[in-house]
């Protein structure tokens, strides 16, 4: 999949539209399972090893309008499902 604005996305924004998208592999797709199935402990004890998706995850959940603005500067239309 072509995403018109990879490069304006920052890393944590990266791996957001990775997971949304589903262009994860194996254990990436099992990696996010993990994440959003995981307690505030269990969350703490994750970022330690891939602190880029937890922070990604926390700002996806906690803040509104995070996701669709990612969305949006990478060239997609919240609106319409892409």
């Amino acid at each position: 999949m072509k995403i018109p604005g990879w490069d304006k996305l920052d890393d944590e924004q990266k791996a957001l539209v990775r997971w949304q998208y589903r262009l994860c592999g194996d254990f990436e797709t099992a990696l996010w399972k993990a994440i959003t199935l995981a307690d505030e402990a269990n969350l703490k004890l994750l970022s330690s090893g891939f602190p880029v998706e937890v922070s990604a995850y926390r700002k996806y959940r906690e803040r509104p309008g995070y996701w669709g603005a990612s969305v949006r500067l990478a060239g997609g239309d919240v609106e319409a499902g892409y």
